[in-house]
């Protein structure tokens, strides 16, 4: 039996696609695993003792369909004013946030109704307005993607970011 010419050419073509094809596979598990990973770490850790322990200003977390601080809001934000009296250099941006649940255009309103009101109670606190901005990022940055009331809970927040944090990420609104 005599091969063509051309065999060895389509063998190595073969050899290269079926590499190519391993290769891809093997990288989207890896970054299906470290997402999977990433999201898992984080949503079991939002608003877990530990997690809020590490940061050094408190996530505020809203009722359903609100933007009026609950009591425990109030509280978290109490010590957040601490801090920031006691780092007196350190400019914040409070993001608000909200779950899914309504239309893109009510979500961004309520958050930034949201994000309002957190920095109107920082105001309050005696932190300056030049420390402050506010942005609203709706329903866009979930901390849990699910869809259920669990999940919802975790999204309905405002965090209060410092300015260190932020100041390098380039595609920020």
């Amino acid at each position: 039996m005599r091969l063509p010419a051309s065999f060895p050419l389509r063998l190595g073509i073969s050899f290269t696609a079926l590499a190519f094809v391993i290769l891809s596979c093997a990288k989207k598990e890896v970054k299906q695993e470290t997402l999977a990973t990433t999201v898992e770490r984080e949503s079991s850790s939002v608003g877990s003792p530990s997690q809020e322990a590490e940061k050094p200003l408190k996530t505020v977390y809203f009722d359903f369909d609100s933007y009026r601080l609950t009591q425990d809001g109030k509280a978290l934000l109490n010590e957040n004013i601490r801090w920031l009296k006691e780092n007196p250099t350190v400019a914040v941006r409070v993001e608000g946030h909200c779950d899914e649940r309504g239309s893109k255009r009510y979500n961004y309103d309520l958050g930034k109704r949201r994000a309002a009101a957190v920095r109107d109670f920082l105001l309050k606190g005696g932190i300056k307005r030049s420390r402050i901005s506010v942005v609203s990022h709706g329903e866009d940055y979930p901390a849990d993607p699910a869809s259920h009331e669990e999940a919802w809970a975790k999204n309905r927040r405002c965090e209060t970011v410092p300015a260190s944090r932020y100041a390098q990420a380039p595609n920020d609104p």
